[in-house]
């Protein structure tokens, strides 16, 4: 998995620099940085990244445009927003360009490393800060709360026993990636805990 090249996308040289460096200590050897936005669809043109990590706010164009531009023309490229803005209007916006995570910018290296590996392994992640935007989202107008087929899956699993390990092995998946399904689980239903989310999925066809 740490073969799979990044790109970062932030005209915060420092920044970017810190954060390569962070990935290359914790085995991404393949990362890249680019600091003008502009350039980034003719570099996708040659060099698809299997990650991009952006900034929302840039000099000469911004991480939401990018974000959709990306997701119409690179439909498989991740895209993960780091950023110190936390309002509804820039998170919902994000959100609908179809973006795999937003972490905030004072997140722990711990965060970081872990938020990286969950959307390399398909799974999608948002700081807690965002967690209350998320939820209000990713509700239906029926107000049923979505999950994804892979959360599905985690779920099913759940319900039938099977520890987070044992999920884990069965789903080809790290643990860290059965958490954060689970995690983003309660956290679109509300829910206060497991048993809670496995009774809620019964009485609404989920399982």
């Amino acid at each position: 998995m740490n073969d799979q090249p990044i790109l970062i996308v932030d005209d915060h040289r420092l920044f970017a620099e810190g954060v390569r460096s962070l990935l290359s200590v914790n085995g991404f050897t393949f990362v890249n940085i680019l600091s003008d936005g502009r350039q980034l669809a003719s570099l996708l043109e040659t060099q698809a990244p299997r990650l991009l990590l952006m900034d929302i706010a840039m000099e000469h164009i911004d991480g939401i445009e990018l974000s959709a531009m990306v997701r119409k023309q690179f439909p498989a490229i991740k895209i993960l927003i780091v950023s110190m803005y936390t309002k509804r209007i820039y998170i919902e916006k994000l959100l609908q360009t179809g973006i795999d995570g937003y972490l905030i910018k004072n997140a722990g290296d711990e965060e970081l490393i872990s938020t990286v590996c969950t959307i390399l392994e398909g799974g999608r992640y948002f700081s807690p800060q965002v967690g209350d935007i998320l939820l209000k989202s990713m509700h239906a107008s029926s107000g049923e709360a979505v999950l994804t087929p892979r959360e599905k899956d985690v779920l099913q699993l759940i319900a039938e026993g099977y520890s987070t390990k044992e999920i884990s092995s069965r789903l080809f998946v790290s643990v860290n990636t059965v958490e954060t399904h689970r995690k983003n689980m309660l956290l679109k239903t509300g829910l206060r805990n497991v048993a809670h989310l496995i009774k809620w999925a019964y009485e609404n066809g989920h399982l």
